[in-house]
């Protein structure tokens, strides 16, 4: 044959073989990600559904007896209560990936009650139990906003853990919460800079995460960063559309009350009887990234919560 045909033929089994290759990526990629694999469990409907704990009682109504705490018999009582905050648009939109890590919360915390809210009850929430926000919720311009929102009311109003659905366990709670914190949070990152703060895309020099947190109910901390959303909801803050967003509702506004709050109420101040001292736990703790940015590994045995960047707010 010509010598064109003979390197057509040639090559045709080397395209088919790459052909193979690249379709294995993309199904590897839609299932584990990227640069993470988390390896989701195989759940039917109503593994979905138990995953689920309390559906929006009212405060004053009694928990299930299921969705009831059950710390151990020495356990020291807790001014944050043993609750476990999650959501997301709904519980069938969970991604597997994002249920399998929600089950460690549960698998580690057996003492400890878990309560799903979807998008619907989310909304439902806001409107019977902080009718003084309703009109700022409902006027924020992306539902991410809402999400950040709905996590400062949530512990505002129940107290507990507010924990991202992309977030893992990797220490039970019982083991970095003391019976005194009544509000504890994560050092995200630090910069000598704004400007090298900002080239990484942070808001603040010293930032403080909000993809999981502990706090008691009514910390006045909580109550400001509400304030804030409220008094800026239809308000422009950044050009940047990102940046507007974390100065509005995400961990601008969140860094600012936390900080304003611990230096109000510092851990020592416990001792005097200030019930709302904060804790702020090192970067290694809650803020490690699972490719072991910024010099903390994700496999420290420092790590209670590890963070694994699932989808993207932007």
């Amino acid at each position: 044959p010509p010598p064109r045909a003979r390197a057509a033929r040639c090559a045709a089994p080397g395209k088919a073989l790459l052909a193979l290759l690249v379709l294995a990526a993309i199904a590897h990629g839609a299932s584990c990600g990227a640069l993470w694999c988390v390896r989701p469990p195989r759940l039917r409907g109503a593994d979905l559904r138990a995953l689920t704990r309390l559906r929006s009682a009212p405060p004053a109504a009694p928990l299930p007896s299921h969705d009831t705490p059950r710390p151990p018999p020495d356990a020291p009582p807790l001014l944050i209560p043993r609750v476990i905050h999650q959501t997301f648009r709904s519980l069938e939109a969970l991604p597997p990936p994002a249920v399998a890590l929600m089950a460690t919360w549960r698998a580690r915390n057996p003492g400890w009650a878990a309560r799903f809210w979807s998008d619907d009850e989310c909304a439902t929430f806001v409107e019977t139990e902080f009718p003084e926000y309703r009109d700022a919720y409902h006027a924020l311009p992306k539902d991410v906003e809402r999400a950040d929102f709905f996590r400062y009311l949530v512990i505002l109003r129940h107290g507990g853990v507010y924990a991202d659905v992309d977030t893992e366990c990797r220490a039970p709670l019982d083991t970095w919460l003391l019976p005194a914190d009544a509000l504890v949070v994560g050092w995200e990152n630090e910069f000598p800079s704004a400007a090298r703060a900002a080239g990484r895309r942070y808001v603040r020099k010293r930032q403080v995460l909000q993809w999981v947190f502990a706090g008691a109910p009514g910390h006045p901390a909580l109550r400001a960063v509400c304030d804030h959303v409220a008094a800026h909801a239809r308000a422009v803050l950044s050009p940047s559309p990102n940046f507007d967003t974390l100065e509005r509702t995400g961990p601008g506004a969140f860094t600012d009350a936390v900080l304003a709050a611990a230096d109000a109420h510092p851990p020592s101040a416990a001792a005097g009887g200030d019930a709302w001292r904060v804790r702020v736990l090192p970067k290694a703790v809650l803020g490690a990234h699972p490719r072991g940015l910024d010099g903390v590994s994700p496999d420290d045995a420092r790590v209670a919560v590890l963070h694994h960047y699932l989808g993207t707010w932007k």
